[in-house]
């Protein structure tokens, strides 16, 4: 009830462009552009033809996707979500990644975890909340395994290289 008087005061707004409507309006979503084929078998990234892993494959990763390119509206949905705290955009996010092929029979959904200081600032664990969504979209279990070792600086704006580095032995399998 109170969402919706919030909503009749202050209307949503398309988490990418602002203006109002839904979570992500008609030409946002239409600007977001679906990873191109042909895919990595592994990693998911495109290559020019089909492989089963790719050079840019870690050799622990078994299966990923991504849903659309990072880019155009996609960076601004996400930092919607995470900065400004709009958790609502998890399921919108769920709902994108639900359009890729499903993982193998038995695959599990393990979101990363937050460090605390990033868990008290935000509120709660966007990757959580995005996992926990599509998994029930795709009937598949999610498993809160992993624990952060290590906190990191943000990640936004760094190379790959160094994101790598950063997260190198920041995660540990929790106990049991």
């Amino acid at each position: 009830m109170i969402a919706r008087a919030l909503d009749l005061l202050v209307p949503p707004s398309c988490a990418a462009c602002g203006l109002p409507g839904g979570a992500l309006c008609a030409g946002c979503r239409g600007a977001l552009r679906p990873i191109p084929a042909p895919a990595c078998g592994g990693c998911g990234h495109p290559v020019p033809i089909p492989v089963t892993r790719c050079p840019a494959c870690r050799p622990a990763l078994l299966w990923a996707r991504q849903a659309v390119l990072y880019a155009g509206p996609a960076p601004r949905l996400v930092a919607a979500l995470k900065d400004r705290r709009r958790r609502a955009l998890a399921r919108v996010v769920a709902d994108l990644l639900a359009t890729v092929p499903r993982p193998p029979a038995g695959a599990v959904l393990v979101p990363v975890p937050l460090g605390a200081r990033r868990m008290r600032e935000r509120g709660f664990n966007q990757s959580l909340l995005i996992a926990e969504a599509l998994g029930a979209r795709w009937g598949a279990p999610v498993e809160d395994v992993l624990a952060r070792v290590r906190e990191e600086a943000p990640q936004r704006g760094a190379s790959a290289d160094a994101r790598a580095r950063q997260v190198a032995a920041a995660f540990a399998v929790r106990p049991g």
